[in-house]
């Protein structure tokens, strides 16, 4: 596993700039995505959100966006070529590759899991998180 490609599945809460992390792995595929998708729902008694946007990947497959729709979620899917139509996924993936990513060499999947549930948790898409003490 040596320098390989990891893939993290995240969600944000655009409101509150929230980010929940979903899974980490190797190589996703529509099953894996989905069963992150029903993880996520899980979490919750009554799924809160009315919206997902999510980008034309062909990994998101009928049965991701059925998890949500039976949840009542409307599933949107970005326009074609249209980075700005995401711009807070897009704005947290660059916050990830700079200032995790660039100075740091992530060995495997067990520690690559908890240092970015970590950063979802201290960092938000405009900055850290101030911490009150």
């Amino acid at each position: 596993m040596f320098l390989r490609r990891l893939f993290v599945l995240f969600f944000i809460e655009v409101e509150t700039r929230r980010v929940h992390l979903a899974g980490v792995t190797s190589r996703p595929d529509g099953l894996w995505v989905t069963q992150q998708a029903r993880n996520l729902v899980a979490r919750w008694d009554s799924f809160p959100f009315r919206f997902l946007i999510r980008d034309r990947d062909a990994k998101y497959s009928g049965g991701f966006d059925e998890v949500f729709r039976s949840d009542g979620t409307e599933v949107i899917r970005t326009p074609i070529r249209a980075p700005l139509a995401n711009a807070v996924a897009e704005r947290f993936v660059g916050t990830l590759r700079r200032d995790c990513l660039d100075h740091i060499l992530i060995f495997g999947l067990p520690i690559s899991s908890p240092y970015c549930a970590d950063m979802s948790r201290t960092t938000t898409v405009t900055g850290p998180i101030a911490r009150s003490t």
